[in-house]
C-alpha cells in the first residue's frame, strides 16, 4: 500500500476490533453484557464499520477488475474453509458411526455458497461482504442510493418485526417452495437475509463515502443525540447506520503514522484472529484445555507466531525479488557499456 494513499486509522481499529471480536466470542463480557444490554449494540458498531472500510477501500481506487480479484482471492479462502470444516465433520461422523453421507455433504457444502455452514456461523460476513462488491461494482451511484434506501428499509422492518416474524414469513416462503424447505430452515433464512442486508447497506455506503461531504459541525451535531439513544434507549436499524457512518469518519480521522511500517504484520494478524478462533473449538484447542482465559492466550499466541513467520516469508520474498531486479538492472548496464 502505498504511503500517501495510507489509512493509519484503519489498522488500528482493525487490530483493535479483531481482538474484541475474539474475546467477545468467549463470551468474555457475559456478566457485563447481561447486566447492561445497550453495551451489545455499541460493541456491534463494529462489525459494519468493517464492512464501510472495505467498501471505502474498493471504491476509492475503484475498478471492476479489482473487485474481481478481491471476490476470486477472498471468495477461495471462504469456500476451502467451509467445505473443509463441512468435511471435517462428516469424517468425524465416519469414524464416530462408521457412515458417511454424501447427500448430506453435498447439501452442506451448497449452503455455503448461499447462507452458511452450521459448523462455522462466525464465517456469514464475508460472503455478506462478496456479494454487495460484486453488486457495487456493476451499479451506478444513483441504484447504489435506491440500494442503500432499501437496505436500511430492510433491516428496520426485520428489527420491527423481530427474529419470529422474519421466520415465521420464510416459512410461508418455504411452504410454497419445496426445494428451498429441503435445503435450508425458515431460521438459516431469516438470519441470511439480515446478514446480507447489513454487507449491503454497508459496503454500498463505503462504497459511495469517497465522494461525501460531511463537515465537521455536522458530525457533532448527529453524533451526540445518536449515541445518547444507542446507549440508553435501544440498537435498530436507523441508530445503526448514522452510528457506524459517524464511528467510520472518527476512525479514519485517528492518528497513527508511526504504525505505518508494521501494516502488513497488523493485517495477517488481524486476519488470523478472525480465522483461527472459529476453528480452534472444532479441531485444535479444546483437546489441551477448558479454560477460556487460557484458550485466549494460546489463540494470541499462536497468532503471533503465525504472523511472525508469515512476515519473515514475504520480507524475504519481497528482498529476493529487489535483489533480482537489481541484478537485472545492473547486467543491462553492463551490457550498455560493452
Amino acid at each position: 500500500m502505498q504511503k500517501e494513499r495510507y489509512v493509519p486509522g484503519f489498522d488500528l481499529i482493525r487490530l483493535f476490533g479483531s481482538i474484541l471480536v475474539v474475546i467477545n466470542h468467549y463470551n468474555a463480557f457475559v456478566s457485563v453484557t447481561e447486566a447492561h444490554r445497550q453495551i451489545v449494540g455499541v460493541i456491534s458498531v463494529l462489525i459494519p464499520v468493517f464492512f464501510i472500510m472495505s467498501g471505502y477501500l474498493c471504491g476509492r481506487s475503484f475498478s471492476k477488475e479489482r473487485v474481481k480479484k478481491q471476490v476470486i482471492k477472498y471468495g477461495s479462502i471462504y469456500l476451502a474453509i467451509e467445505v473443509g470444516l463441512v468435511l471435517y465433520a462428516h469424517i468425524a461422523d465416519l469414524i464416530k458411526y462408521g457412515s458417511f453421507s454424501f447427500t448430506g455433504f453435498a447439501v452442506n457444502s451448497l449452503k455455503c455458497l448461499v447462507s452458511r455452514c452450521d459448523l462455522s456461523p462466525q464465517l456469514w460476513f464475508i460472503p455478506a461482504l462478496l456479494y454487495p462488491m460484486i453488486l457495487n461494482a456493476y451499479l451506478n451511484k444513483r441504484s447504489r442510493k435506491i440500494v442503500i434506501a432499501a437496505a436500511a428499509a430492510l433491516l428496520l422492518a426485520c428489527e420491527i418485526a423481530g427474529e419470529g416474524g422474519v421466520t415465521a414469513l420464510f416459512e410461508k416462503f418455504i411452504r410454497n417452495v419445496p426445494l428451498t424447505g429441503r435445503v435450508f430452515t425458515a431460521n438459516e433464512l431469516s438470519l441470511t437475509t439480515s446478514r446480507y442486508a447489513v454487507g449491503l447497506l454497508f459496503t454500498t455506503i463505503g462504497f459511495d463515502i469517497v465522494s461525501w461531504k460531511i463537515k465537521p459541525l455536522y458530525l457533532i451535531a448527529a453524533v451526540i443525540p445518536t449515541a445518547l439513544f444507542e446507549i440508553f434507549v435501544r440498537y435498530i436499524g436507523i441508530s445503526s447506520i448514522i452510528l457506524s457512518v459517524l464511528f467510520f469518519y472518527a476512525v479514519k480521522k485517528l492518528p497513527g503514522k508511526f504504525i505505518y511500517p508494521f501494516h502488513t504484520q497488523i493485517s495477517i494478524f488481524a486476519g488470523l484472529n478472525f480465522f483461527l478462533h472459529m476453528i480452534e473449538k472444532l479441531i485444535i484447542f479444546n483437546l489441551i484445555t477448558k479454560s477460556v482465559p487460557l484458550n485466549l492466550l494460546i489463540i494470541f499466541a499462536v497468532n503471533t507466531l503465525l504472523t511472525a513467520a508469515a512476515t519473515f516469508i514475504i520480507k524475504r520474498r519481497r528482498k529476493k525479488s529487489e535483489n533480482g531486479a537489481l541484478e537485472e538492472r545492473s547486467y543491462e548496464l553492463q551490457e550498455i557499456d560493452r
